[in-house]
C-alpha cells in the first residue's frame, strides 16, 4: 500500500469516525432518522468548509497572501452559515431539528459560530502539518549536504591512502620483508571493500 492510499483510508476512517460520534451525540435527542439525517449534513458541512479551507490555504496562506486568505476565509464562512441556514428553514422537516433551534432568532449566529470553529481548527491542523513538512524537507536537505560532503571526503581521504599504502608496500619489497605480500593483500581487499561494499547497506 503506498503512502497516498494510506493517508485515504486514515482519512475516510476519521471521516466515518466523526460521523458516528455526531450520531451518537444527536440520537438521544432525536428518533434515528433524524438523527441519521442531522449526522450526514453535519458531517458534510465539516467536510465542504475543511477542504475548501485546505484549497484556499494552500494558494494563499501557505504562498504569503494573508489579505486574501481572510477574505476568502470571511466569503466561505459566511457562505455556509447562509446555506446551513437555507438547509435548516427551507429544506429540512421541523422535526430533524433539535428543540432549542425550533424559532431560534439566533440561529445563524451559531450557524456562523460552527463553521467558524470548524475553520479555526482546519487551518491550525493544515498549519501544523505544513510546518511539519517543511521541516521534514529541511532535514533530507541537511542528510544530503552530508552525504555530498562525506562523500568528496572520501575522495580525498582514498587518493591520498592508497599513494601511502603503495609507498609503504614498495618500501617493504625494496628491503625484502616478508610482510609485502600481506600488505597487498590487505590493501586489494581495502581497496575491493571501498569500490563494492561501501554503497551496501
Amino acid at each position: 500500500m503506498s503512502h497516498k492510499q494510506r493517508d485515504i483510508l486514515i482519512e475516510v476512517a476519521v471521516w466515518l469516525a466523526l460521523s458516528a460520534g455526531v450520531f451518537l451525540l444527536i440520537v438521544p435527542l432525536l428518533p434515528m432518522p433524524y438523527s441519521l439525517m442531522r449526522a450526514a449534513g453535519i458531517t458534510a458541512m465539516i467536510a465542504v468548509v475543511h477542504y475548501t479551507n485546505r484549497y484556499i490555504v494552500k494558494r494563499t496562506l501557505l504562498k504569503g497572501k494573508r489579505r486574501l486568505f481572510l477574505l476568502l476565509a470571511i466569503i466561505l464562512l459566511l457562505a455556509m452559515a447562509g446555506c446551513r441556514y437555507l438547509l435548516e428553514t427551507f429544506v429540512f422537516p421541523p422535526e430533524t431539528q433539535l428543540g432549542i433551534f425550533r424559532g431560534n432568532p439566533f440561529r445563524p449566529m451559531f450557524f456562523l459560530f460552527t463553521a467558524g470553529v470548524v475553520w479555526f481548527i482546519s487551518t491550525i491542523l493544515m498549519y501544523l502539518g505544513y510546518l511539519s513538512e517543511k521541516e521534514k524537507h529541511l532535514l533530507q536537505t541537511i542528510n544530503a549536504g552530508n552525504e555530498a560532503r562525506l562523500q568528496q571526503l572520501q575522495s580525498q581521504i582514498n587518493p591520498h591512502f592508497l599513494f601511502n599504502a603503495l609507498n609503504n608496500i614498495y618500501s617493504l619489497v625494496l628491503t625484502g620483508s616478508s610482510r609485502a605480500p600481506d600488505m597487498l593483500l590487505h590493501l586489494t581487499e581495502l581497496l575491493r571493500y571501498s569500490v563494492y561494499q561501501k554503497h551496501r547497506d
